[in-house]
């Protein structure tokens, strides 16, 4: 039966084409009306929505922190300099050497043959102090029998000898007292040819070779102490250390732990090109995780409540060629607010005009004036 349908149908479109198109047409719009009319969709009402947006808000509650760089020094970590110029003879240390207080660390002379001048000096007051230790009882004995032999009278001529004889023999101590100065003296200069470790430790490094000419101030050894303490120190300048704040808890981050401290001191004066320094104490068991000379991370919290020039964090601001604005949480709504800027602290910038310490500063920047915002966590 369909092959008969088939076939009819073919020979109908052989024999007359063109009726047979437009049959085909005519049958395909009955198609497609009928269609429209099964499948004919209700008119949808177009409803606009107004949309709630969620929104990170900053109030004036908030304590600003800003993020700075800390060098850290290490009290055990000591380093030897030399105290006098001079060429390195002997370097009487070694890497990994435990030495005690005293320990000569290098040996310094001020020739390449090895001579000292402050060794000849040492020398010579020492051999001036051992002449004057034996010629100093005699003296003193000569200087009591001269004095003794003076009758005691009422003759002015004796009672002034008698002074004289006195004035003698403490001239005599003052210069036994100027020559026991000379040879400390002198055994001082020489010490300082031979740089010695103040207390114990274990040698760390060694910074010169045999033979080097050294200067006043150039490292010799560095050692490690017994001490485990140590400080970290941050350089500010002076409108910074004017408002951080010592009441709230600073964090020094180390090794990827959050440390809560508080600064120990803070500079009155300038201390490094017009920088003001703060220094924090680096709990002991801590210092072992850091380098001397190293670097760490400090938030400082910094004093939010001045009227005249309150901070918010530099994202709520948004620029134009023209202005500066921010959006205000106001009664469930964005409300934008033209703002003057100040100084910029990290991330946070002061305002000078524009708002109040009792606003609500949008953080978003999705947001847009008119816009229904509520708070995140809310």
């Amino acid at each position: 039966m369909f092959k008969r349908i088939i076939n009819f149908l073919k020979e109908g479109i052989k024999n007359h084409p063109m009726k047979s198109f437009f049959a085909i047409l005519v049958l395909l719009f009955a198609v497609i009306f009928v269609g429209s009319l099964i499948r004919k969709p209700d008119e949808a009402k177009k409803e606009d929505i107004i949309q709630t947006k969620e929104a990170e808000v900053f109030s004036f509650g908030e304590v600003p922190y800003l993020s700075l760089s800390a060098k850290v020094k290490k009290d055990s970590v000591i380093t030897i300099n030399a105290t006098t110029s001079g060429i390195v003879k002997y370097i009487n240390a070694y890497v990994g050497q435990k030495v005690s207080p005293g320990t000569v660390l290098v040996s310094l002379t001020d020739t390449y043959g090895g001579a000292n001048v402050s060794d000849v000096n040492r020398q010579i007051a020492q051999n001036t102090k051992d002449i004057q230790d034996i010629t100093y009882k005699k003296n003193e004995d000569v200087l009591d029998f001269q004095r003794d032999s003076i009758v005691r009278t009422n003759d002015d001529g004796n009672a002034i000898a008698r002074k004289q004889i006195t004035i003698q023999k403490r001239n005599l101590d003052l210069a036994k007292e100027t020559i026991d100065l000379n040879l400390e003296k002198a055994k001082i200069a020489e010490d300082l040819h031979y740089p010695s470790a103040p207390t114990y430790g274990v040698v760390e490094k060694i910074h010169v070779r045999p033979g080097q000419f050294v200067q006043a101030g150039t490292p010799l050894v560095s050692f490690v102490g017994n001490a485990n303490s140590g400080t970290a120190e941050i350089l500010i300048s002076l409108q910074i250390a004017k408002i951080i704040s010592v009441d709230e808890i600073s964090y020094i981050y180390i090794d990827g732990k959050k440390i809560e401290a508080r600064p120990i001191y803070i500079s009155s004066e300038s201390t490094i090109d017009q920088h003001y320094a703060v220094l924090y104490s680096i709990p002991k068991e801590y210092v072992s995780m850091i380098a001397d000379k190293g670097f760490v991370r400090i938030d400082v919290p910094l004093e939010n409540g001045n009227e005249s020039a309150p901070m918010i964090p530099i994202d709520a601001v948004q620029l134009t060629q023209e202005k500066a604005y921010t959006f205000l949480l106001i009664d469930g709504k964005a409300e934008s607010r033209e703002v003057i800027l100040g100084n910029v602290y990290g991330q946070f910038v002061q305002i000078f005009d524009g708002i109040n310490l009792d606003d609500e500063i949008i953080l978003n920047r999705n947001v847009f004036h008119g816009d229904l915002v509520s708070k995140i966590g809310a």
